[in-house]
């Protein structure tokens, strides 16, 4: 996925420093999740897909070849971590709606 982030972003013509800036997020941040040494979190993953104005599948999923998407396992172990933050989002969002409405 920050191949793909990478990508998307110097086609916008856009420095690490200038998406850091608009997410509000480190340069430094940034450069690591390109590299793949940190995952960034479903928010972040999110709003940089909103700031570069491409789908979240175009990060995840990049094609391999013209014909055929190929998916492997670090991509998968990716999609798996998203989905789980949006689990855990979704979780934090229901129990503050039901204690918003008990109170």
């Amino acid at each position: 996925m920050g191949k793909q982030i990478r990508h998307y972003r110097r086609a916008k013509g856009l420095s690490r420093g200038e998406l850091a800036d608009a997410l509000g997020l480190s340069a430094a941040h940034i450069g690591h999740i390109e590299r793949g040494s940190r995952h960034a979190s479903l928010e972040t993953v999110v709003a940089i897909s909103r700031q570069l104005e491409v789908s979240l599948d175009a990060l995840i999923f990049p094609q391999a070849d013209a014909s055929k998407e190929k998916v492997d396992s670090q991509q998968l172990q990716q999609l798996r971590q998203l989905l789980s933050s949006a689990g855990e989002i979704i979780d934090g969002l229901a129990k503050s709606a039901v204690d918003s409405a008990s109170a």
